[in-house]
């Protein structure tokens, strides 16, 4: 997974910023793939994980073009979205990494949960998750997310 960590040390490093909190509403799903597409980093998200996360490739294609903006906390801990660069591309990849843990949710432009996954860089597994607590940790996460990209016009 060490292209994950220089995906998320990219990220990192170039997407230091937050929009400031306005009080508005908040983004949907939609509307921060639009918004990131014009204000993410450029980036790229390696083939493994495309793979792992269900994402389709195309013919030789080693890696996805994306935007990414990211997180870090004292803790150590790494927040992050994804989405693609392509318009063609339809979904946006939420991340959360703490620890040798990173948690992965691939969701639609309507907001619909695609597939989690979780993978321990300690061991190397990868995990598929499903279920009501899983659902319920993707909506905490994407409300997250939503939060962070308010409106500045009504």
């Amino acid at each position: 997974m060490k292209s994950l960590r220089t995906l998320a040390l990219v990220a990192c490093l170039f997407a230091p910023f937050a929009l400031a909190q306005t009080g508005a509403a908040p983004f949907t799903v939609d509307e921060i793939m639009a918004a990131m597409r014009d204000t993410g980093q450029p980036t790229e998200m390696s083939r493994p994980i495309a793979i792992h996360l269900g994402i389709p490739l195309r013919t030789n294609e080693p890696n996805i073009a994306a935007k990414a903006r990211a997180f870090s906390f004292a803790d150590g801990s790494l927040r992050m979205v994804i989405v693609p660069a392509d318009l063609q591309r339809q979904y946006l990849v939420l991340m959360q990494r703490k620890g040798s843990v990173t948690r992965y949710y691939v969701t639609t432009p309507t907001g619909q949960l695609r597939k989690a996954v979780v993978n321990n860089a300690a061991d190397g597994s990868v995990q598929y998750l499903s279920g009501s607590d899983v659902e319920r940790s993707f909506r905490d996460e994407l409300e997250y997310w939503e939060q962070q990209f308010p409106r500045t016009k009504p």
